[in-house]
């Protein structure tokens, strides 16, 4: 099964067809439509299909890993130093606009330091995950992290989310359904059939809400990358959804 996707302009496309004969029509299932085939002499049967819908936006989240890793002759100082470090870290992240509930600690690593064939002490990393919600922050947010751990400093892919998604739903669903509508119009064609009514519909959203894909469009707009700092790109990222239809067909 597919995911549809929401954007600039509304994509659509169909596929996944299941034809099902459900043998002498009959007022059991779906009553007017069994009647209406038995009256013409009709097999009542079903046919099930798979709309895709889809549409571009504007991200409005970007998410990246920020930490620190250090090297000290022992274990406890590796770790102590690496926790005072990222506690300033995270503490500038914040002060550049963070919320603390979109800080998530992602990663605690210790691991014996090497040179040359010989043990060296020790290296001890600690990073979280940052969801910055104000994108035009995003610059700002990377620098107060780079300025407190300096050459200590790690910093993870970037990716650029949609989390808001309630206002884009509707038209994406609307052209989900003109999908599934013309599959199943293609398929009962085929099999000189007459497409009724809606028995079923199951909407599929990964996430809850909507799988965001993320495209990175050079020349949309930096988010805070002007006047100097990190420049930051956000792209376009892309919403899909698919709804899987069954029809009631006369054939």
């Amino acid at each position: 099964m597919k995911i549809m996707r929401l954007g600039a302009g509304f994509l659509a496309a169909a596929s996944v067809a299941v034809v099902t004969a459900c043998g002498p029509a009959s007022s059991a299932t779906v009553p007017n439509q069994a009647a209406a085939a038995a009256a013409d002499g009709k097999t009542l049967a079903s046919v099930t299909v798979v709309g895709h819908g889809s549409a571009f936006a504007k991200p409005d989240t970007a998410r990246l890993s920020i930490g620190v890793t250090v090297h000290r002759g022992t274990v406890v100082d590796s770790m102590n130093a690496a926790s005072a470090l990222q506690s300033k870290v995270l503490a500038a992240v914040q002060g550049a606009g963070v919320a603390q509930q979109d800080i998530v600690t992602d990663s605690i690593y210790v691991s014996e330091h090497w040179e040359f064939g010989s043990k060296n002490g020790y290296d001890a990393s600690q990073s979280a995950n940052i969801a910055v919600r104000d994108l035009s922050k995003v610059s700002a947010v990377v620098s107060a992290a780079t300025h407190v751990a300096t050459d200590s400093s790690d910093i993870g892919g970037i990716t650029f989310s949609r989390d808001e998604t309630a206002s884009l739903l509707p038209a994406i669903r609307q052209s989900a359904m003109a999908s599934a509508k013309s599959a199943a119009d293609a398929w009962a064609g085929l099999n000189k059939c007459t497409v009724g009514g809606v028995t079923s519909i199951s909407e599929v959203i990964s996430n809850d809400t909507a799988t965001v894909q993320q495209h990175n469009t050079a020349g949309q707009g930096g988010a805070g990358g002007s006047g100097g700092g990190v420049p930051v790109e956000p792209g376009r990222a892309q919403i899909q959804l698919d709804v899987q239809v069954s029809y009631a067909m006369a054939c």
